[in-house]
């Protein structure tokens, strides 16, 4: 990457594309884990568990709106974008 990209690039918002990555785990782990369904309803710990479970709620919709901010910059066409997610997809390298 050079030096002219590098200076363009939104670092804020890449930050915050990658803690949505981070809780998006986070949101599958709580899903997929059955905790939610073991804990002891009324208890600290349950409380706890919905309130990180609806805190993570948001990074699902921060993610596709940054990442469609990304897609929408000048230079970028969506035809461009869309043509080179088939050919990676059905051409293995």
């Amino acid at each position: 990457m050079t030096e002219t990209t590098r200076a363009k690039r939104n670092m804020s918002l890449e930050w915050l594309r990658i803690c949505s990555m981070l809780m998006i785990i986070l949101l599958h782990s709580i899903d997929h884990s059955g905790v939610l369904e073991n804990l002891k309803a009324g208890s600290a710990l349950y409380y706890a568990e919905w309130f990180l479970y609806a805190a993570v709620q948001v990074c699902v919709n921060c993610f596709v709106l940054i990442s469609g901010y990304f897609w929408l910059l000048p230079g970028s066409s969506p035809r461009s974008w869309y043509c080179s997610g088939w050919r990676s997809c059905s051409i293995p390298s």
